[in-house]
């Protein structure tokens, strides 16, 4: 990752398939890779993966931890492995750009999750406003 200001790793928490259950449910996911096993397996998986929103949902979590009470827009991951249930995720993030505008500051954070192996699971990014201080 480029820049040099980076924040403390956050471990997520990791995700079950619960939240699969109930997130495929809420958001009317009818892939049944997410919660058919032998769906999964017809295309080479081990275990239903975890839908990609409901990861970012979760890092969206960390994301809050490391710029509480900040606008954060334009959270993006691409994923290069993919997330089972029970997979223990650490998010790392590091400043890649920042500048000073009417409006504060602003910063374009890379973010990247890893799995418990060190295994890179997704790469990101976010924009974060900080408003100007009084």
């Amino acid at each position: 990752m480029t820049g040099t200001e980076g924040f403390p790793a956050i471990a997520i928490a990791p995700p079950t398939s619960d939240q699969v259950a109930r997130y495929t449910a809420a958001a009317g996911d009818t892939n049944p890779i997410h919660t058919d096993m032998a769906a999964a397996a017809a295309i080479g998986l081990p275990d239903t993966p975890v839908p990609g929103l409901l990861i970012l949902a979760m890092t969206e979590a960390a994301v809050r931890t490391w710029f509480p009470g900040e606008a954060a827009t334009d959270i993006s991951l691409t994923f290069s492995a993919p997330v089972f249930p029970g997979d223990a995720l650490t998010a790392h993030a590091r400043i890649a750009a920042r500048s000073q505008t009417a409006r504060g500051e602003e910063m374009t954070v890379r973010i990247r999750l890893t799995h418990g192996d060190g295994r890179i699971a997704a790469i990101g990014a976010l924009h974060v406003l900080r408003a100007p201080t009084a």
